[in-house]
């Protein structure tokens, strides 16, 4: 069955193919790799992504957004992967975006929205802890104390994890290792004392972060949804990852 995309999606998706073209060919992603740029994209086509609004995407009006919703994003993707573009687009808009809609309160969502589309802020989810997916294998920690919460464990393949400002982190508060239930998110400032982060860079070039979280205090605020009741909120959020990660395929 064929796409057929409405007359604005068509427009967007002939500019970002014009601007990806011209803008960030596969030349660039090879000048990143061979140089071994310590942020792994390039800050100014960043920056032109951004006054494109494609930070704000897929962010309602209410939070300064665009409201092109996921499917206007995946167009976007499609043609970013085309051109193999690095970028923290799916890290941040896509993925720490659509997290902060799904699991963050009101407060949450005013502060944070607004500052990812107008590209002041970065985030990168740490999620899995082995070398395969399974998104309920949590074993960090995230223990009571006074005034918040203290986290330890270890995360590995962190996307875009060592240019992020926060990490959206998700950790167990209750239940056993394997188990669905007793899941949490925090909200972890990068520079948090406990926080360390060390850059690897995948076979495909993309950059990703083993993350330790060592006795790493963080508000009552820092939760971000359901105190051990994360996991179906999580879940949407990594089906809409993955189909965001398969337009932006598609387009390689």
């Amino acid at each position: 069955m064929a796409l057929v995309l409405s007359e604005d999606q068509q427009l967007l998706k002939d500019s970002a193919k014009s601007f990806c073209e011209q803008i960030a060919p596969v030349s660039l992603l090879r000048k990143l790799r061979d140089s071994k740029d310590e942020l792994g994209y390039d800050q100014a086509v960043w920056t032109q992504m951004i006054e494109l609004g494609w930070a704000g995407m897929a962010v309602p009006e209410s939070y300064g957004g665009f409201d092109f919703g996921h499917g206007g994003l995946g167009v976007v993707l499609e043609e970013t992967g085309r051109t193999l573009l690095s970028s923290p687009l799916i890290s941040t808009v896509l993925i720490g975006a659509t997290a902060i809609l799904e699991l963050g309160n009101e407060t949450q969502k005013q502060q944070l929205l607004p500052q990812i589309v107008a590209g002041e802020l970065l985030t990168a989810l740490a999620l899995d802890e082995h070398t395969t997916h399974r998104p309920s294998r949590v074993a960090t920690t995230a223990t009571k104390v006074e005034g918040g919460y203290s986290l330890r464990g270890s995360k590995t393949f962190v996307l875009d994890g060592h240019i992020a400002n926060k990490l959206i982190t998700v950790a167990r508060t209750s239940g056993e290792t394997d188990s669905e239930q007793g899941l949490s998110v925090f909200l972890v400032d990068a520079a948090a004392e406990g926080v360390s982060i060390q850059r690897t860079i995948m076979v495909d070039s993309r950059n990703s972060s083993n993350v330790q979280f060592s006795d790493v205090v963080v508000p009552s605020e820092a939760l971000l949804g359901d105190l051990d009741g994360a996991f179906e909120s999580l879940s949407k959020v990594l089906d809409i990852a993955r189909i965001g990660v398969a337009a932006e395929m598609l387009g390689s």
